[in-house]
């Protein structure tokens, strides 16, 4: 089994440590270095994944506060420093 997990792509390998239990055996097999680079593998998917979700959110959020101010804010003055608005 350790020989078929050297061949097996990264994504295989995923799939065989969430599907198959006993396959557990074979990657322990595996030298201390190869563990670390899946690991930082996995952890590299899972921040992008969690960074994508992020950004959208933070982008509609810009989103509807553009909107609010399209619509309830007529004007912004900028005097001396001092930022006026007419809100409606």
């Amino acid at each position: 089994m350790g020989e078929e997990l050297k061949e097996k792509n990264f994504f295989k390998k995923v799939w065989t440590s969430i599907k198959d239990f006993e396959g557990y055996e074979s990657f322990a097999a595996e030298k201390v270095w190869k563990a670390i680079k899946y690991i930082l593998i996995l952890s590299l998917i899972f921040t992008a994944l969690i960074a994508l979700a992020y950004t959208y959110k933070f982008y509609l959020a810009v989103d509807n506060i553009r909107d609010y101010i399209s619509k309830n804010v007529e004007d912004i003055n900028l005097k001396r420093w001092k930022i006026r608005s007419c809100i409606t």
